[in-house]
């Protein structure tokens, strides 16, 4: 079961308008010192009210000239979406890569995981190339990342 062009913008509209409460309430987090005017926390208050009215409007709008879809409907339009081949692929790609951000370099430091993280792709992703040349293609990648901001421009990632 497929969702209309509307309930899709319905959806997606509500979502927003979730973020945008949210990051609003967010905003109550940053110290406030000083006058409102000169707070850190007037410019980030401003954009995320803009957000919050923006999608607030679009909702409206949306379900007005669509409607909003069910609980029933979406369950089914997600899970036929996590069945196509595509959804998956995409899905696992933004895995491996927040595995690399969140453990992979808090744990294993930047150089070691960058080298996993690119023969990781490069011998599953790349069909073309043998896994030698992965392998090989990883460790030279990762020494030229070293050698370029470490020894060349003297940062230490």
């Amino acid at each position: 079961m497929q969702l209309s062009k509307q309930e899709r913008e319905s959806l997606i509209s509500a979502v927003f308008l979730l973020l945008s409460i949210f990051f609003f309430c967010s905003c109550f987090l940053i110290n406030n010192k000083g006058i409102v005017m000169q707070s850190a926390r007037l410019m980030p208050m401003m954009i995320t009210s803009v957000m919050l009215l923006l999608s607030l409007v679009s909702l409206i709008k949306n379900i007005r000239a669509g409607g909003f879809p069910g609980p029933a409907k979406i369950w089914h339009s997600i899970k036929a979406g996590l069945q196509s081949e595509s959804l998956q692929s995409t899905l696992l790609a933004i895995l491996i890569v927040a595995i690399y951000i969140f453990f992979g370099l808090a744990y294993l430091g930047f150089y070691l995981s960058s080298m996993l993280l690119i023969g990781f792709i490069s011998l599953f992703y790349v069909r073309r190339i043998k896994p030698y040349q992965g392998i090989l293609i990883a460790v030279l990648l990762t020494a030229l990342l070293y050698v370029v901001f470490r020894m060349g421009l003297g940062m230490n990632l």
